[in-house]
């Protein structure tokens, strides 16, 4: 497949769950096609190095930034960051994740619950509320949230992952 290294040029891109997974292939991607990506995620070793890698490519420039996404401050800072470093945000990857809760309904805590709902919707919707004017101020932009399977159908994850993945689809419906 080829790649136009200038496609996203002037681009600037932040994408959560940066350090590994579907988070370091979009962050990849969107470098070297050209964007300026700011990286977010809790594993702070793999995500600097990660930025590193990306940060010497033709084109695109690549940062890391601590960011725990079940932490409305961290997302706030994050689109803060990005565009007091490059002037603007034109994609919002919301992808950070993890497999939550499992087990029994009848067995889930609140506590388990929260955590679960935290990390997999809320921080969707954290991503949301922030990049919403930072994109709308520069004229437009993409908001890209990680869904699954588990968004479209039940019975094939856990039920807390399953009704948080199921919220991803409705919010993304719903703010496009």
């Amino acid at each position: 497949m080829n790649i136009d290294k200038t496609r996203l040029a002037g681009k600037v891109a932040i994408v959560t769950g940066a350090a590994s997974g579907i988070g370091a292939a979009s962050a990849r991607r969107l470098a070297a096609e050209g964007a300026h990506v700011l990286l977010t995620d809790i594993q702070d070793e793999v995500g600097f190095d990660l930025a590193a890698e990306l940060d010497s490519l033709d084109g695109g420039q690549a940062s890391f930034l601590h960011c725990n996404v079940a932490d409305e401050a961290h997302v706030a800072d994050a689109v803060r960051t990005a565009v007091e470093r490059w002037g603007r945000l034109d994609i919002m990857h919301n992808n950070a994740g993890f497999g939550g809760v499992s087990g029994p309904i009848e067995s889930t805590t609140a506590d388990g619950w929260a955590s679960t709902m935290d990390v997999l919707l809320t921080s969707v919707f954290y991503g949301t509320k922030y990049a919403t004017p930072a994109m709308r101020d520069g004229g437009g932009g993409s908001i890209i949230n990680t869904a699954s399977v588990c968004g479209l159908q039940a019975g094939i994850g856990s039920h807390v992952y399953t009704v948080a993945k199921h919220g991803v689809v409705g919010l993304t419906r719903s703010t496009a």
